[in-house]
């Protein structure tokens, strides 16, 4: 299960969000990772958790609100894992008001 958090202040970076990861033992629930936005990305308001999909171990998150400067505002990024354990591969908008992120799906 994966569970987005969008609103979570990290770093003093407010609105940066995260992604909670859970997994069912035994009939219990337990947490079991926590995806941050990568360190590479401007945090600030960037929603990261606000949509997610996840399937076969493959995971996608969007952070619609994600820009590199203020030029671009609500760019928007998806971020794309093969893993949940593996880096992820950032796939951006291509200009402001984009909010590529904004929903996807596997």
């Amino acid at each position: 299960l994966v569970i987005g958090a969008p609103q979570t202040l990290l770093a003093q970076a407010e609105g940066s969000g995260k992604v909670h990861v859970f997994r069912l033992t035994s009939g219990s629930w337990s947490q079991t990772q926590v995806l941050n936005p990568p360190t590479a990305t401007n945090r600030v308001g960037m929603r990261f958790g606000l949509s997610i999909a996840y399937r076969g171990g493959t995971l996608v998150v969007g952070a619609p609100h994600f820009a590199t400067g203020n030029d671009d505002v609500n760019r928007g990024v998806a971020f794309y894992y093969s893993s949940l354990t593996a880096a992820p591969v950032d796939l951006r908008g291509s200009g402001a008001e984009q909010l590529v992120g904004q929903a996807v799906h596997l």
